[in-house]
């Protein structure tokens, strides 16, 4: 009798972890289908999308702008204020977000991150914003929505150079020195970076590089200016 009961207790644990491990692989198999073709779908899909929640949207304006106040009435109209994210680039923060996002072409302007797309004005209507900060079109020629990240920026200076300090101290400023690259050009380092952007040492500083367009543009300007010129 004790050894039938060892037999069927031993049986039933081997079966027991039989299912357990087709388990773990069809759970498996539907964590990789999520993950590959769901947020595939679902990233193709917000480009067809017309709900203007989807593209997670961010408002740019100025509350002494007038196309600013008719654009929130639209909104406010269309019960949409809920749905997008509102920044006033009259306080610091809202300066620092604009500056990250590029919003430098006009009041107001919308950018979507979802689609990674901006438009610039008061539109017609919440369908023709939804159209614009949809259209795929626009992917190669609008980049009011790229945000500095993306961009992949580097600055190239030098230790005892007044400008490439005034332009770390903007940077600083505008509370966006984490994202941008510091490369001194007198390093090792810094050297071998010039050359992936076909620059040397006799190059003037401070160079802003872009990674992501392998553009350059050198000296100290504005920062609105540095960005339209490395997209």
């Amino acid at each position: 009798m004790s050894k039938k009961t060892t037999s069927v207790s031993s049986s039933f644990f081997q079966n027991k972890g039989m299912l357990l491990i087709v388990g773990l692989v069809v759970a498996a198999a539907v964590v990789f289908f999520v993950l590959t073709y769901v947020n595939e779908d679902f990233a193709n899909n917000v480009f067809g999308s017309s709900n203007l929640k989807d593209l997670d949207v961010i408002l740019f304006m100025d509350p002494s702008c007038p196309w600013c106040k008719k654009t929130l009435e639209l909104l406010k109209k269309d019960n949409k204020l809920d749905d997008i994210t509102i920044i006033n680039v009259r306080t610091d923060d809202g300066r620092k977000e604009a500056v990250k996002y590029g919003v430098n072409k006009g009041l107001p302007a919308f950018v979507s991150k979802k689609t990674n797309l901006g438009t610039v004005g008061h539109p017609e209507s919440v369908k023709m914003l939804v159209k614009d900060l949809t259209d795929k079109s626009k992917i190669n020629d609008n980049n009011d929505g790229m945000p500095i990240e993306d961009l992949k920026i580097v600055l190239f200076y030098k230790d005892n150079c007044k400008w490439c300090n005034k332009s770390k101290d903007d940077l600083s400023n505008m509370g966006i020195m984490n994202i941008i690259e510091m490369k001194d050009v007198n390093s090792e380092e810094g050297r071998e970076a010039l050359k992936q952007f076909n620059l040397n040492t006799n190059t003037s500083v401070p160079v802003y590089a872009s990674r992501a367009t392998n553009k350059t543009t050198v000296g100290y300007k504005p920062f609105n200016e540095i960005l339209d010129q490395l997209k």
